[in-house]
């Protein structure tokens, strides 16, 4: 239990971290575009 605990909350926060970057680097773009 705990290993899986561990590992959902390791996928989780690269999950989050992934999201965050892909809206950063939108967010880049978008403002480059204007």
């Amino acid at each position: 239990p705990d290993y899986l605990s561990t590992y959902d909350i390791t996928v989780l926060c690269e999950t989050i971290a992934w999201k965050l970057v892909k809206l950063l680097r939108e967010g880049d773009d978008y403002s480059s575009g204007i």
